[in-house]
């Protein structure tokens, strides 16, 4: 399995760009495109990235769909958008091992790629721990992306404390997620629950 990664801005979902892509990924018999808006994290998280209004994003959507649903595309590969599954009103932010969860190269257990905090490190503790710690902050799963919300909070710890790297240490993330705000339980998993009991 080859895996490809590339980032689309705003331009690119109406200048042809995203086509031009879907074209490669058809010439080279990709199965699936996984598309994940650019997020304010890692080497973006002081620059930032640009803002997608809803009229983008409901441009984008539009896309998704045609290439999903469209016969003329059915020699395209799929298209896994997270803009759609980690909408309010499907799945919310799937962050912390409600979905999924990484674990990056230094061993340290974050709740996501882009939320560059560690609730502690596969190489000092049993992952066992490590991994309940952070199931206990993502219990209730929630509407709010966090890594969008909270990269200014992550960006004035980095500055403030020096750091060099990311994600911030098993201490220094308890400050951002020990009060934050993660919207409203999202409303699948209120109606999954519901059905179950």
């Amino acid at each position: 399995m080859v895996r490809q990664e590339e980032v689309l801005k705003r331009d690119s979902f109406y200048n042809g760009d995203f086509q031009k892509l879907m074209d490669k990924a058809k010439e080279f018999n990709a199965c699936l495109i996984q598309l994940i808006k650019p997020k304010p994290s890692g080497g973006w998280l002081e620059s930032g990235t640009e803002d997608f209004s809803k009229a983008d994003l409901d441009k984008i959507k539009e896309l998704i769909h045609t290439y999903n649903s469209d016969t003329r595309y059915k020699d395209y590969p799929s298209i896994s958008a997270q803009i759609i599954e980690e909408d309010p009103a499907v799945f919310g932010c799937t962050a912390g091992g409600t979905d999924r969860f990484y674990i990056n190269a230094k061993g340290d257990v974050q709740p996501c790629e882009f939320l560059n905090i560690s609730f502690g490190n596969i190489a000092q503790e049993d992952f066992g721990e490590i991994y309940k710690r952070m199931r206990s902050c993502f219990e209730n799963p929630g509407e709010c992306w966090l890594c969008e919300k909270y990269s200014s909070n992550i960006l004035r710890i980095m500055q403030e404390k020096d750091l060099k790297m990311l994600p911030l240490d098993k201490e220094l993330s308890k400050t951002v997620y020990s009060d934050w705000d993660r919207g409203n339980t999202t409303e699948i998993y209120k109606i999954i629950e519901n059905d179950l009991t």
